[in-house]
C-alpha cells in the first residue's frame, strides 16, 4: 500500500510505500526543496541529500532511477538503484530535437528520418526511414537490446 505525505517546503505530496513511511516521517520537521533538476532534497547541516537516495539507501557510486520519471513518486515500485549509464538510458528525449521520438532526427540531406542510439560511448546508426514512426520503432528495438529494463521506449502514435 502506498501513502501520500505532504512535506514542508513542497507544493504537492510525495507518494511513498508503506514500509518507507516511518523513514520519511522521521524527517517531517526538516524543510524540503527542489533543486534545478527537480530532485527533492533536504539538508543536514550544509549537505543536501536527495530524498530518493535516502529512502532506498543508495550507495554513493550509484544513481537512483525513477522508472516513471516522477520525483514525487518514491514508492518501491518506482525507485531502483542504477549505474549512471542505466539511469541515462531511462532519460526522455531532448526537447530541442527535430523528432517527437527519442533517438530519431530528420536528415535534411537525405530527406529521411534517421534512428541512432548511443551505447558504451559510441553512436550506433540504426537506419534511415521515410516514416518517423518506423525510425522510432527501430530505436525501441535497439534500446531494449542494449538497455533492457532501463530502456526508455517511445510511445508510437498510429498513423
Amino acid at each position: 500500500m502506498n501513502m501520500e505525505i505532504f512535506l514542508p517546503g513542497l507544493d504537492k505530496p510525495v507518494l511513498v510505500s508503506e514500509d518507507k513511511f516511518g523513514k520519511v516521517m522521521d524527517l517531517v520537521n526538516i524543510k524540503f526543496s527542489l533543486n534545478n533538476g527537480g530532485v527533492i532534497n533536504f539538508k543536514t547541516g550544509y549537505v543536501a541529500i536527495s530524498l530518493s537516495r535516502y529512502i532506498i539507501n543508495c550507495p554513493r557510486n550509484r544513481c537512483v532511477d525513477h522508472k516513471n520519471h516522477s520525483q514525487f513518486d518514491l514508492t518501491n515500485e518506482n525507485l531502483r538503484i542504477a549505474t549512471r549509464s542505466q539511469n541515462n538510458a531511462n532519460r526522455r528525449k531532448k526537447p530541442e530535437c527535430s523528432s517527437k521520438y527519442k533517438g530519431v532526427c530528420w536528415d535534411s540531406d537525405r530527406n529521411k528520418w534517421v534512428a541512432r542510439i548511443n551505447f558504451r560511448y559510441k553512436e550506433i546508426y540504426l537506419g534511415s526511414f521515410g516514416v518517423e514512426a518506423m525510425a522510432a520503432e527501430a530505436y525501441n528495438i535497439a534500446a531494449l537490446k542494449y538497455f533492457g529494463e532501463f530502456a526508455y521506449l517511445n510511445i508510437i502514435e498510429k498513423e
